[in-house]
């Protein structure tokens, strides 16, 4: 509150919208840890002008591969077609070896979305 005026400046939980679909990111990312080769995953939007475009998942691997990341994107992305409609599909799968963390132990979505940009 500022001046006695309410500011909205979005939504506060992790829904968003892309191309006409709500979205709830915590549903893109449970699926994504739940296949086999994914230890842990994070989604976000990719926001062009302020508006939702697409999905990009950051994804750690339970164990290395050797597939490129091109070809292990592909895959992950066919798998989870299978369990999603085509528009909750990231079009972008980033690998990492671990996610940047905050202060209080939770990871940074802020620093992944800035790789993003």
């Amino acid at each position: 509150m500022e001046n006695g005026l309410l500011f909205f400046d979005g939504r506060m939980d992790r829904q968003v919208k892309v191309n006409g679909y709500r979205i709830e990111l915590g549903d893109v990312e449970e699926n994504l840890r739940s296949l086999p080769t994914v230890s842990d995953a994070v989604v976000l939007p990719v926001t062009e002008k302020g508006i939702a475009q697409s999905l990009a998942a950051f994804v750690v691997l339970s164990q290395q591969s050797v597939e490129s990341d091109f070809e292990m994107g592909n895959r992950l992305r066919a798998q989870l077609s299978q369990r999603l409609p085509v528009y909750m599909l990231p079009r972008k799968i980033f690998f990492r070896d671990a996610f940047p963390m905050t202060p209080n132990g939770k990871t940074d979505r802020r620093k992944l979305a800035e790789s993003v940009e």
